[in-house]
């Protein structure tokens, strides 16, 4: 009897860690496809079998107001609860629960961010050291189970082992809508940091073909940008959403954070106080032909132009 009662519980849990999986991986498409809402609705039902990456996917949506109203407070108790479910780090470290642990990263990033309080910013870069040194020490070869970008944005598995450095700055709807170019992106960015390194005599002469390269490359990831922050300026009601809009592409045009320019923007808000007020037709009209202006003469936010000299 007891034989059984285990096997029924073990069938149970194993049916439950399915019916999660597939409710993440229906609300990441939804996402991926702007429909925010439905996106919303599947992370909530995950969110009541305690899933932590749903939790923080929701007070994603909170904090940018994608499918809910913007609320910061609430993005910030969601963020705060994900750290509470995550407190002994070192023994989700030991563990191998690395999943946890590089969600309760992202919590404190966001944190951070959100409040500029630089206690988070702290904490976060012990926890990342404390996590790199236990995996070097384990000499932890990556593969798609312990790259833990995956955990988000399982598109991202285009990109080849070697060439996934720093690929948790990128936008992540971009590994789905343009794998192939990506991937030689992503391969090309591996080849020039590591020549921007080296003392090779053709060195000046090799980075050169692959900075004319990269500048085909990008200008479909670009342009593909560009028409999001578009169309979020067509989709907004208040000054608030303009400038939500404005971090956003920021925030996915500028993935080396060279100048960080998001972070910077979202100081310069929280700083001045700037007024949110609704938007007129007319004001909303004047904002989109400005923003197309700025775009065609290259004047708007921060591209990835910037990488190449």
């Amino acid at each position: 009897m007891k034989i059984f009662l285990r096997y029924c519980i073990l069938i149970i849990t194993l049916l439950s860690v399915i019916n999660a999986n597939s409710l993440d991986n229906k609300a990441f498409n939804e996402y991926r496809k702007n429909h925010y809402t439905k996106a919303l609705k599947l992370y909530l039902k995950s969110a009541q079998d305690n899933d932590l990456k749903a939790i923080l996917m929701i007070a994603l949506f909170y904090e940018k107001g994608l499918g809910v109203k913007r609320d910061s407070s609430r993005a910030i108790k969601l963020y705060k609860l994900i750290l509470k479910r995550t407190k002994n780090i070192k023994k989700l470290i030991k563990n191998g629960d690395y999943k946890r642990v590089y969600i309760s990263i992202e919590a404190l990033k966001r944190l951070y961010i959100i409040t500029g309080d630089r206690e988070y910013f702290i904490i976060m870069k012990r926890l990342k050291k404390l996590y790199n040194i236990e995996l070097n020490s384990q000499v932890i070869q990556i593969d798609s189970n312990r790259d833990d970008y995956l955990i988000l944005c399982p598109d991202a598995q285009v990109i080849a082992l070697e060439d996934r450095e720093g690929i948790e700055q990128f936008d992540c709807s971009l590994f789905g809508l343009f794998p192939k170019k990506m991937a030689k992106f992503m391969h090309l960015r591996h080849l020039r940091f590591n020549l921007l390194n080296s003392d090779s005599k053709k060195r000046v002469a090799i980075l050169k073909k692959i900075n004319k390269e990269i500048n085909i490359l990008i200008k479909p990831m670009i342009k593909h940008l560009e028409k999001n922050v578009i169309q979020c300026y067509v989709n907004a009601k208040s000054m608030d959403d303009i400038y939500s809009c404005d971090y956003d592409y920021l925030l996915k045009s500028d993935p080396m954070f060279f100048t960080n320019r998001a972070y910077k923007f979202e100081q310069y808000i929280v700083g001045h106080k700037l007024k949110n007020y609704k938007l007129t037709n007319r004001q909303k009209s004047i904002l989109i032909t400005k923003l197309k202006e700025q775009i065609a003469n290259n004047s708007y936010g921060k591209n990835w132009k910037s990488m190449v000299k």
